[in-house]
Order: structure tokens, then sequence, then C-alpha cells
């Protein structure tokens, strides 16, 4: 691209001969092709645990939350209720200034685990929200700590 002002922007001469270079070889395989595709089978796991579902729903009603430590939380909108209920389904959330509180989810750790032991091979976890991700860090630290004790 050439810059011809500010918040103007035009295509060099030749520049869609040079993105098609940079983008071979490409190969295209058509849905038909892949006969050996799996169909998806869907796993059921078990629900929200009780704690967890009174609080979504104590949210869901009110628009606030008193949280353990004597914070309360409060939802201003919509976009920040859907953002505050994922954050309960997932074990932690935030509070006005950006500090974690973690909400009791052993059942759902202890169904990851259940998970991971289930899993022929390596698993890669999903988690929405940086908290999250530490703690499952730490929760799997504490599971590998176990594996060598039960090995020895």
């Amino acid at each position: 691209m050439i810059q011809v002002s500010n918040f103007k922007w035009t295509p060099k001469q030749g520049a869609h001969i040079e993105a098609h270079k940079l983008l071979q070889p490409s190969i295209r395989f058509q849905m038909r092709d892949c006969t050996d595709v799996p169909l998806y089978g869907g796993n059921a796991r078990r629900g929200i645990e009780r704690r967890s579902k009174a609080s979504l729903q104590q949210v869901k009603n009110e628009l606030a939350l008193m949280l353990t430590e004597g914070v309360r939380l409060t939802v201003a909108h919509e976009g920040a209720l859907r953002l505050k209920l994922i954050q309960i389904s997932c074990g932690a959330i935030y509070d006005g200034d950006h500090l974690a509180h973690f909400i009791d989810c052993k059942p759902r750790i202890a169904e990851l685990k259940n998970v991971l032991d289930e899993a022929p091979t390596k698993v890669i976890v999903f988690a929405p929200l940086t908290s999250v991700v530490h703690m499952l860090y730490q929760q799997g630290k504490k599971w590998s700590v176990d594996n060598e004790r039960s090995r020895m």
C-alpha cells in the first residue's frame, strides 16, 4: 500500500501479484473430498455446582452479587451481565478494580481431572479468563506433584 494522505492508502502497482507469490504454495480441499472427517460426537458433562448456580441466579435477578470478602459487585448493563455470568461459571469473578474473586468450583475441577485422566493423548484446555488460566495452572501443578508421589 502507498499512503496518499493521513487516512488514505492505495494499493501499489502489482501488489496482488506479490500477495499471490507470498501465499504459494497453497492447497484447497473441498469438503466432499474429505471423506475421513469424523462427526462431532459431543460429550455431556456434569452441570454447574449448586453454589455457582445460586450466584448466577442472584446476579440475574438483582444485577448485584455480594462476594465472600464483603465486596459488593454490581452489573451496569446486559453486556456486563453476560460477562459476569461467564466469570461465575468459570469460577473466578472480577470486581470493579479487576481483582479476581474465586468461587468454589471443585466439582468442575474434579470433572476436568476426570477428562484429563480419560484422555489417551495430550489435551488442550481453553479458558476465557486469565485468572482461570492461573487457577488451572496451580491445580495442574498440584496434580503433577500428586502423580510424582504416587509413582514412588
